[in-house]
């Protein structure tokens, strides 16, 4: 619930549009966009399954931190998770936490 509407304030903002290419997201530091991220994560993560296969853990970080090292915000430590879902979907909050539905990826593979 956090996270849907902290997504959806982001999007009616047009951060999402037209993201920074800064750490200046709202004003704040970099260090307090990331413990945004961080809070909304754990709430994420409380709320979303959590897939913990090892080989698919592995295989979307190394493609996610591939991508971002080619960002324009290569500065900020990305946390990449899949989340159990069947649904086709990927988000990302602030600070780097990205998360990938698992049937996103099985669709890409198919």
């Amino acid at each position: 619930m956090l996270a849907t509407a902290l997504l959806g304030g982001l999007l009616a903002a047009g951060w999402l549009v037209t993201p920074p290419t800064n750490a200046q997201i709202f004003g704040l530091s970099e260090s307090q966009e990331v413990e945004l991220g961080r809070e909304a994560a754990r709430q994420v993560e409380r709320e979303q399954p959590i897939l913990r296969d090892e080989q698919v853990i592995h295989y979307v970080n190394a493609l996610g931190h591939r991508l971002a090292r080619r960002s324009k915000r290569d500065d900020i430590p990305y946390r990449f998770t899949v989340v159990d879902s069947p649904d086709i979907n990927a988000f990302a909050l602030p600070g780097g936490f990205v998360y990938v539905n698992r049937e996103l990826i099985e669709a890409a593979d198919k």
